[in-house]
């Protein structure tokens, strides 16, 4: 087993989104441009996450309400509000804003016989299967207001996020699989990935696969998104297939590829103006 991140700055000042990778887990996490102090932020949640996840992996944690149901090793609400409190604790000592920690977050680790997934607001996610099909995944919110996990910090956030954005019927996003040559899309819950692709504020949003039939996972930001070639967007799809066409998967094989396609995609005239997090486990 393997893993590795890449980060690259975009039009930002300074870079916030941030990405690690350890033994069993890959995390990101893309801090909000308009609130501030958020590249600190995300790189609080990335280090929290980790230990987090690290422990749960390593079954040496000494709370035992970290072990769930049998469906996953640990609840998606508990795990969100557990990393978020921890993470708020960090940056009040530090003197920054509860704001700082608008961030997203994607998780993967391997845990047993499985591979989990866990997010957290948008992104983009790869999942490359031993038969080499290669599916993706995309999370996309309205008015491009992600539902940031540190919304359950504060009570009056979350209910404002859930009136401006969710609307009446309470939808505040889509989610999609990619199939074919387009996204399609889909629903995540506690099972299958279902063909409908409303998101609401309640849903649980977790894959879980066989560790057996999986080959890697890329966790991405949203800047996927952000590329342009002259004035024309660049289809997603697109620069997907281009970030994750790994040809050897040792060592650093998700910054080696990112870099070398980087440098091509650059001088053949390409650009992007939102900041790049990525991160990703080689589960084999």
């Amino acid at each position: 087993m393997n893993s590795d991140s890449f980060l690259r700055k975009g039009n930002h000042k300074i870079c916030e989104d941030y990405a690690v990778a350890g033994d069993g887990y890959a995390i990101v996490s893309d801090g909000c441009s308009s609130s501030a102090y958020t590249d600190i932020g995300s790189r609080v949640i990335c280090m929290v996450a980790q230990e987090v996840i690290s422990c749960v992996i390593k079954e040496t944690h000494d709370d035992d309400s970290l072990l769930f149901d049998t469906y996953t090793p640990i609840e998606y609400d508990f795990l969100r509000s557990y990393i978020m409190e921890k993470s708020a604790k960090c940056v009040k000592e530090m003197g920054l804003p509860l704001s700082c920690l608008d961030a997203t977050l994607l998780i993967v680790f391997a845990l047993g016989d499985w591979v989990y997934i866990y997010t957290y607001g948008d992104g983009y996610i790869s999942v490359t299967c031993n038969n080499k099909i290669r599916r993706y995944y995309k999370f996309e919110f309205n008015k491009n207001a992600p539902y940031y996990p540190g919304y359950c910090l504060n009570e009056g956030r979350e209910k404002t996020y859930r009136e401006d954005v969710g609307g009446y019927d309470g939808i505040i996003g889509s989610a999609y699989r990619c199939i074919d040559s387009s996204f399609s899309g889909l629903k995540i819950g506690r099972g299958d990935w279902l063909k409908t692709k409303s998101m609401h504020p309640d849903d649980e949003h977790i894959l879980r696969m066989g560790k057996e039939v999986i080959s890697n996972v890329v966790l991405m930001s949203d800047g996927v998104s952000s590329f342009r070639f002259g004035t024309r967007p660049v289809p997603d799809l697109e620069v997907l297939r281009n970030f994750t066409d790994f040809k050897m998967m040792q060592g650093e094989f998700v910054y080696r590829r990112l870099n070398a396609t980087m440098k091509q995609l650059t001088k053949a005239g390409f650009s992007h103006y939102d900041d790049l997090g990525i991160a990703g486990l080689d589960v084999r």
